[in-house]
């Protein structure tokens, strides 16, 4: 069967009687013309024609920072944003659709809210021990909270063809879906600087996940570097 003959996407009773491919049991007109008998290669006609697939977000993004000078080697940094949005989706197969439970189409309405939140806190400073030997020294803390509820309906089957609403579906079910985690973090990096050829550098970062059991919901993760700024070190 061409890609040209499915742009007519409905069989028709003159079709389904000259056709050999298909058990003309499994026919009636106005049923999707696919070119196999499987139920993976649907018709793209059908699918632009009678397949319906729509979302709609409203979204909000927060952020809000303070910054300020404690003293001349030590400032303070705080910050806070959001992301929270709720996500619509509706989806439906008409009947005649050949993949669907009984050839008789399905549903899917679901509405997503959803709703991320990231606070820091820093204390950051620099300062000079004598003429040769300078620090950097940054710590904080972080809180990241996460929540996700989805509900909605699903169903396969419609009563009375041509009214895609929730209610005219045959078998219904309900879709649910809650999730909802946090992360709690210290951590700590700095630098010791020697006459601005050596310098050692370290962090540090633990986090506490109320995804792990609470026994072992604790890790941390440390690192440490040397550098060694060889022209530096033996200017003339």
């Amino acid at each position: 069967m061409s890609l040209q003959s499915l742009q007519d996407y409905t069989w028709t009773q003159n079709e389904i009687n000259n056709q050999l491919g298909f058990s003309k049991s499994s026919l009636y007109p106005g049923l999707e013309k696919t070119y196999a008998t499987n139920s993976s290669t649907a018709n793209p006609y059908w699918t632009i024609n009678k397949t319906h697939n729509e979302d709609e977000r409203d979204r909000i993004i927060g952020y809000f920072k303070l910054s300020y000078d404690i003293a001349p080697w030590l400032k303070v940094i705080a910050k806070t944003g959001t992301d929270y949005y709720n996500d619509q989706r509706l989806f439906y197969r008409s009947e005649g659709t050949w993949s669907t439970t009984n050839k008789n189409g399905d549903y899917q309405e679901s509405f997503n809210r959803v709703r991320e939140t990231n606070s820091d806190i820093l204390f950051a400073s620099n300062f000079k021990i004598g003429e040769d030997i300078a620090l950097s020294f940054n710590a904080g803390g972080n809180r990241q909270k996460f929540s996700s509820r989805k509900v909605g309906h699903a169903g396969n089957e419609f009563i009375v063809p041509d009214l895609h609403v929730i209610n005219n579906i045959k078998t219904l079910s309900y879709i649910y879906g809650l999730s909802e985690s946090a992360i709690n973090s210290v951590y700590g990096s700095g630098q010791v600087g020697y006459k601005n050829y050596l310098f050692v550098d370290f962090s540090g970062r633990n986090d506490w996940s109320s995804t792990l059991p609470s026994k072992n919901c604790s890790f941390f993760y440390p690192s440490l570097g040397v550098s060694f700024v060889v022209t530096d070190a033996f200017k003339k």
